[in-house]
This record gives structure tokens, sequence and C-alpha cells, in this order.
């Protein structure tokens, strides 16, 4: 991972998201820290995006302030060689994260607050539409975390072990320089027909040996009607570090248990949760 996209509303929690990366980000790396600016609607005019010129450069301002002072390369507690490019735009934040996201934006990481305020609830819905249409894999860190290294990943899954390999390299790029154990956990209830993991572990012990020789990995499959509650009560038992999981890019149709499980589990989840897509 060479280019990393850290979005800010200049909170604690977004303060909280760009030092995470930079000690998640185990090799040197170019951070695009990005604010976006709603745009003044005059009534008369509802076309005209207008933003005052002092208004601007005060944002301005403001953002390279909080790239500066949250960049602590020059202390000896960040490891590696950072660039950090301070991105000022006009328009709806989570449009404007998607957007940027295209061409060599690698990897998205942002602060996700929870919902039991209407701003929490806000940024939530942010954080809900950009992880799940950007162009390239979104890490979300919940409010207050901080980094703690990566030894456990859990990644969810409702599809046969050969169909996920594209995940799995893609889960491997974004941890470049880690060997965490892998757990690979499915929720099976009355209604929903997973996969069957345990057939497949002769696939998953040769794909391994293929991409990843030095990794471990566990099969785990919990019944359970209640798939989120399921799997962050693993995650916690197991001293899980990063929860990975897939959704369709740019669609409605959820592969993960169903639609509004990925919604659910970002709103929710207290440990940092990586988001991918399969392609459309």
């Amino acid at each position: 991972m060479k280019n990393i996209l850290i979005p800010t509303d200049f909170s604690d929690t977004s303060k909280d998201a760009f030092l995470y990366a930079q000690s998640f980000v185990e090799e040197d790396a170019n951070f695009m820290v990005l604010h976006s600016l709603h745009p003044q609607v005059d009534p008369a005019y509802p076309y005209l995006n207008r933003v005052s010129d002092d208004f601007y450069n005060d944002r301005e301002k403001q953002l390279k302030e909080f790239a500066n002072i949250n960049h602590p390369s020059s202390d000896g507690s960040i490891l590696v060689d950072t660039f950090v490019s301070p991105i000022l735009k006009i328009g709806l934040a989570g449009d404007v994260i998607r957007k940027e996201s295209e061409g060599d934006t690698d990897l998205i990481v942002m602060g996700r607050t929870g919902s039991n305020t209407v701003f929490e609830k806000v940024f939530g819905t942010i954080s809900t539409h950009v992880a799940q249409h950007a162009y390239c894999p979104v890490l979300l860190v919940p409010k207050d975390t901080t980094f703690k290294g990566v030894k456990k990943i859990l990644f969810a899954t409702n599809k046969d072990i050969t169909s996920e390999e594209p995940m799995i390299r893609k889960l491997l790029s974004v941890l470049d320089g880690y060997r965490p154990e892998i757990h690979f956990v499915q929720v099976q209830n009355d209604i929903f027909n997973y996969y069957d993991l345990e057939s497949e572990e002769h696939e998953l012990l040769a794909l391994f040996k293929k991409v990843a020789p030095n990794l471990t990995f566990k099969i785990t499959k919990l019944k359970s009607d209640h798939a989120m509650e399921s799997l962050f009560e693993y995650a916690e038992q197991e001293a899980i570090d990063l929860i990975s999981v897939v959704t369709e890019h740019r669609s409605t149709i959820q592969q993960l248990f169903h639609r509004s499980m990925t919604k659910q589990m970002i709103l929710n989840s207290k440990i940092p949760l990586l988001v991918m897509h399969y392609d459309a």
C-alpha cells in the first residue's frame, strides 16, 4: 500500500483514525488527509454552490494544521517514512470521499462514531456510504481506538473457499508486513444455508500454501439467529484485532448474511472493521 486516504472532520475520532493509520501501515506511504466543505446553497440559485474565500481559506489552514500536528513521525513514534498531503474539496462528504477513492488510492482509513446521537448518526451514515461504495478497501476505526497490532483477523464469509481467493489476496495486500492468524467464520441458522467451509479445509490449506505460506488459519461455524452479535462475541473471546467483511461493490445486494448486515456491523463494531468489495 502506497496511497492512504484519511477523511477528517477535525474531530477526535478522525484524529484517532489518522494516528491509527500511521501505525497500521508498515511501509513508506503517502497519506492524503481529506476534508470536504458542504456548499452553501442560495434558494434563489439552487444549482450554484457558494463558499466564501475567507471560509475556504480558514478551513484550508485548519486542515494543514490538523495534518501537521497529528503527523508525529519526527518524534520517532511512527517508524515509517510518510508524506502527508492535505486535500480540501467542495461537496457532500460521502460523494467526495468516494470520488477520491478512485485511481491510485489503495486504502481509506476513517473514524467511526456510534449511533446514539444525531451527530453520530450523520457520520455513521457517511461511514456506511463510503464503506459500501468506495473503489478501494475501507478500514473503519471506532472512536477512542488506539493501534495495538494485528495478530488475529476475523474473516466473515458465506462463500466457498475457491471463490474467496481474490478477497483473501486483497486482504493480504492490505495487511502487507503482518503475519496474522486468520479466523474464517460463518454464522448459520434455519433461514440462511451457507456454504460448508469445513468440507473445503483442504482447498484452504492449498490456497494458503500458494499465497501465504507463513500464515495460519482457523475455520469456525457458528449456529445462531443473531449473526452480528455472534460474530462480535466470537471476536471478543478470541481477542480479534481486526474484522474483515466483504460486500457487493456498489450494489444494493449485500453478500454477507443479508442486506443490512454490513451496515449494522459498520455502526456497531467496537473493533476496527475492514470492508472490501466484490467486483460489480
